[in-house]
C-alpha cells in the first residue's frame, strides 16, 4: 500500500508543477498529517475548507472519495492570500493579490 501511495503522490506532484510553472514543487501531505503540523486547524475545519475547495481555492487535491491530499505549498500563498476571505473582506493590502 505505501508503494501504491509513492506512486500516486509522484504522479499528482508532476501533474501539480505542470499547472504552476515556476512555483515550488509540491508538497502534499495528508489531512491527518496537515492538521498535525497546523494544530491551530481543527479536524473539522479542515474538512470544511476541503468540501469547499472548488470555491474557496483551498489547496486541497481529492484523488478518491477517501483520499484527499493537501498541498502545504500553495497552502502557504493561500493563506497569504487571505486564505478563506471573500476577495472584499480581505484587508486593503491584500486586495490586489
Amino acid at each position: 500500500m505505501a508503494e501504491i501511495d509513492a506512486i500516486i503522490r509522484s504522479i499528482v506532484r508532476e501533474e501539480l508543477s505542470r499547472l504552476q510553472p515556476g512555483s515550488e514543487r509540491p508538497e502534499l501531505v495528508t489531512i491527518k498529517e496537515f492538521i498535525e503540523r497546523h494544530p491551530a486547524i481543527s479536524r473539522e475545519a479542515c474538512d470544511n475548507l476541503v468540501h469547499g475547495a472548488p470555491d474557496n481555492d483551498f489547496p486541497a487535491v481529492r484523488l478518491s472519495e477517501r483520499v484527499v491530499l493537501i498541498d502545504v505549498s500553495r497552502f502557504k500563498a493561500w493563506a497569504a492570500k487571505g486564505g478563506n476571505m471573500k476577495k472584499d473582506e480581505r484587508p486593503a493590502r491584500l486586495r490586489a493579490a
